[in-house]
């Protein structure tokens, strides 16, 4: 079956009468739709999908899992009907000249005092709307604490939560988000596909039907001397030997070397590991490049060029530089809300 709502149910109760049951995720179906899309050309399209000896399979949801998700998609709910109810509070007080703090929290504590000081300036209509945005709000938050006491619960109830909040970091809410999207994790084979699963890789980019990670196999340099033209030196790999080949091949021809290349994929490690071999080095932002109009061709090669001149003129905005543990902290985040979006959507 191809893995939609309902889809996790339907599949334990085939289970249950004895049949293998297989759900595919809905993108690896498409490939195999033949004409327009109906009932009968989807399900062709899932027998052909099927019978691919390399498909990748969705793996069927317990009731015990689909009962987590619950909890958290209604609580996720809460969270943005919470945000949706502050900014309407914040938005309406700004037509009357009264600026109410951004927090949700803050906005539900200072309400009182902002609806008996403003005298004047709110009719009474005003202020029983105002008045009754507040009790919204209030229900909210004492329903979204409702919700975190049953994740604390569901928390507690079993030892596998436990074990993955061992990981710094991880609490109640990512751990239990985990199990009730992965499940026991047994569909994949190592930790670095489970990375891939949560979108934590280098971002695709495809143009005429090819595809291409960018910076996952190679790196396109270019040099220039001086007021010199601007050279290209070929491409490396992206391993550190790679790295130290480069800064040997660099120093041993000239004394002052300044490196620049764009925030990306690769992160800030390239960075640290530069200046610890003693180069001058600058990360800068791909946004803040200047483009010339009409400029749409994107090629490794053209962007080293780029990158030199660019430096070479002063046009370059560098970025803040995270320290490790600030990296750390970003990727956990990242994991964290790709987990959570996941595990809505599943």
């Amino acid at each position: 079956m191809e893995a939609c709502g309902g889809s996790n149910y339907w599949a334990r109760r085939f289970q249950a009468m004895g049949h293998q049951v297989e759900l595919i995720n809905a993108s690896l179906v498409k490939p195999f739709v033949k004409g327009n899309k109906n009932d009968r050309n989807d399900a062709e399209a899932i027998c052909e999908a099927a019978s691919r000896p390399t498909m990748r399979f969705v793996p069927i949801k317990t009731a015990q899992q689909q009962d987590i998700q619950a909890v958290h998609r209604v609580r996720s709910l809460l969270m943005k009907e919470r945000i949706a109810i502050s900014n309407q509070i914040r938005g309406l007080l700004a037509e009357y000249g009264i600026v109410a703090p951004k927090l949700p929290t803050s906005v539900r504590k200072h309400m009182p005092r902002i609806l008996e000081e403003s005298g004047d300036d709110l009719s009474s209509l005003a202020r029983s709307v105002f008045t009754d945005l507040y009790q919204r709000l209030v229900e909210v938050d004492a329903a979204i604490a409702r919700y975190d006491q049953r994740v604390q619960q569901i928390f507690s109830s079993c030892s596998i939560f436990r074990k993955i909040e061992q990981v710094r970091g991880v609490g109640p809410l990512i751990a239990t988000a985990i199990v009730a999207a992965a499940g026991d994790g047994k569909e994949f084979k190592r930790g670095r596909q489970f990375a891939a699963w949560l979108g934590l890789v280098p971002r695709q980019q495809s143009s005429g039907g090819k595809s291409r990670f960018v910076h996952k196999e190679s790196i396109s340099i270019a040099y220039a001397k001086g007021l010199g033209d601007v050279e290209l030196s070929g491409k490396i790999g992206t391993t550190q030997t790679e790295i130290d080949r480069l800064c040997k091949r660099l120093q041993a021809k000239a004394m002052h070397i300044y490196v620049v290349y764009e925030a990306g994929p690769c992160g800030y490690g390239l960075y640290r590991h530069l200046v610890a071999k003693g180069l001058a080095c600058m990360v800068c932002a791909p946004s803040l490049i200047p483009r010339k109009p009409g400029d749409r061709v994107k090629t490794d090669r053209r962007d080293a060029i780029k990158l030199v001149r660019s430096l070479r003129a002063g046009d370059l905005s560098a970025v803040h530089l995270p320290n490790i543990e600030d990296e750390s902290f970003r990727d956990l985040a990242r994991a964290w809300s790709a987990m959570c979006i996941r595990a809505l959507s599943s």
